[in-house]
């Protein structure tokens, strides 16, 4: 039976984890339809949201749900407008969430994207992603942009990989995945600035996959980071407080559900045992983060016969990130759209780096902390991503 990842997407919180008891878990109200699985997840303004999954081969959904922590309330909006859709990416840029690739409700693959606004509660069909029909892929965001690939076509696991531009609506093809696995991946972001990609299953093998790869878009380049303490295909994973956190999944050919956590350290290049999920093992299950929490969502455990419709909060452990508000580790850029002098506000002193789209160095300059100003007219029309330190931003240049 062919099964999607979740994707789990990023809305980092400024509440301090401290304020609340760490490392637990604690049940929320339940989706209030039947279990989930195989759903793609977003999370945008404080919300978390659900789109499609299944409870079977035969019923597929399309409807878009909406968590809000704040009341512990689900609420249903819009549905996507195709048949149903599972198998999908799910991911969040700019105040708007994506969902695309993935299979029908008739099982077929797809590369359709589209654009939610949750100010209109409409969808918006975008340019489809490039390369073959796809299903089981993933997807993150980065620095204003968001990224796709990987997955199975049919006939053959995917490496390939692009960069999506919504001011253009345009894809860019960029590095190729490099990992063993090109399935079942779990996927988290940190600091804006870089995407993770974990686990995740090798058809043409039994195990599932413990490595970890990380993309930096600036230098367009995948890099081989400590593998996960186990293989896990399916996993639920989550960027929280400058740490990465993943686990439940599934290993030994996909049939074995599990429910250990693991944090990663990106200082130390380390992962480190968490509290396990409170629900039990679940495989196939779904995620987002809102507020500097994880949500687990549905799947399914050992003797389900059909997939949980209960959520899991995990509360992270603190850390100094936790303390750090977000607009401290971005470079604020202004004005944006700029077509000549650009103005930087700073969170340290050190050098200054531009790259264009496609990843290439285009300017390199030393910068003071606080603010100061760039002369960015000399370069093209383009979106590029400014890096000092571990401070990112993005700017759009007009001519």
């Amino acid at each position: 039976m062919n099964r999607p990842l979740l994707c789990a997407a990023l809305l980092n919180g400024l509440l301090p984890a401290a304020a609340f008891a760490q490392n637990t878990w604690q049940q929320k109200a339940p989706l209030p339809l039947p279990g989930r699985e195989t759903a793609a997840c977003f999370a945008l303004n404080g919300k978390g949201y659900l789109v499609g999954g299944w409870t079977s081969p035969t019923q597929v959904y399309n409807d878009l749900w909406a968590y809000d922590p704040a009341t512990n309330t689900w609420a249903q909006l819009a549905d996507l407008p195709v048949a149903g859709r599972h198998n999908a990416v799910g991911l969040a840029i700019g105040g708007q969430g994506y969902v695309g690739t993935g299979r029908s409700a008739t099982n077929v693959r797809q590369r359709d994207w589209w654009q939610y606004s949750p100010a209109t509660n409409q969808w918006t069909r975008k340019a489809d992603v490039p390369g073959a029909l796809r299903a089981n892929g993933f997807g993150f965001a980065v620095a204003g942009l968001g990224y796709v690939g990987a997955g199975y076509s049919g006939n053959a696991e995917l490496v390939d990989f692009y960069a999506y531009d919504p001011a253009t609506d345009t894809w860019t093809r960029r590095a190729d995945y490099p990992g063993a696995a090109r399935t079942y991946v779990g996927t988290f972001t940190l600091n804006d600035a870089i995407g993770y990609a974990v686990g995740g299953y090798n058809g043409f093998t039994t195990a599932s996959s413990a490595e970890t790869w990380a993309f930096d878009p600036a230098t367009n380049t995948w890099t081989r980071r400590a593998d996960l303490p186990a293989g896990r295909a399916t996993p639920v994973a989550w960027g929280l407080n400058g740490r990465g956190y993943a686990g439940s999944g599934l290993s030994v050919n996909n049939t074995t559900p599990h429910a250990d956590f693991w944090t990663y350290d990106p200082a130390a290049n380390t992962w480190a045992a968490v509290a396990s999920l409170g629900g039990g093992p679940r495989g196939w299950a779904n995620g987002f983060a809102v507020g500097g929490r994880g949500y687990l969502l549905g799947g399914s455990g050992p003797s389900d016969v059909l997939p949980s419709s209960n959520l899991w909060e995990y509360v992270p452990l603190a850390t100094a990130a936790t303390r750090t508000k977000a607009h401290q580790l971005k470079l604020e850029a202004a004005p944006n759209p700029t077509s000549g002098r650009l103005r930087l506000t700073s969170p340290q002193a050190g050098l200054l780096r531009v790259y264009s789209a496609q990843g290439r160095l285009v300017r390199s300059q030393a910068l003071p902390a606080g603010s100061s100003t760039v002369d960015v007219s000399g370069l093209a029309a383009g979106r590029y991503t400014l890096r000092l330190g571990s401070a990112v931003g993005q700017v759009l240049i007009q001519h």
